[in-house]
């Protein structure tokens, strides 16, 4: 797999997702090489709440992994959750991988999240209203 193939899946799960909401500005794709990769965006949802998402992506084995990652939800100008693998954590069983959750940030083990999960996280909150 090249590092562009998975830059084309992510696009069409944020434009599968576009009944929810928008992106602020065009996703940002860097291609270090052919099986390294970059990519931010931020996608605004119908309630004005926000998801911020950067990762950093290795296909070299043939499939993509997340070297590195950020997905940020934030609603009423808190944080609600976030999954990140900055390893800073080496007390949780799933380090460096984990989630902060509500505002004051709970500490939280995960796993990498799919982008899908993260939409079908945060409809659950959409439902909310």
């Amino acid at each position: 797999m090249k590092v562009h193939d998975y830059f084309e899946s992510f696009e069409r799960g944020i434009h599968k997702n576009r009944k929810m909401g928008h992106l602020e500005r065009p996703i940002v794709f860097l291609a270090f090489s052919e099986t390294l990769g970059f990519l931010r965006c931020d996608f605004t949802f119908w309630d004005s709440s926000t998801l911020a998402i950067s990762e950093s992506i290795d296909t070299s084995a043939d499939y993509p992994e997340k070297t590195d990652y950020s997905y940020q939800y934030v609603r009423g100008g808190q944080t609600v959750f976030r999954y990140d693998s900055a390893p800073h954590h080496a007390e949780i069983a799933t380090f460096p991988h984990h989630k902060h959750v509500g505002a004051r940030e709970k500490l939280a083990p995960a796993s990498p999240p799919t982008l899908s999960a993260v939409f079908a996280e945060i409809e659950k909150y959409l439902g909310k209203e």
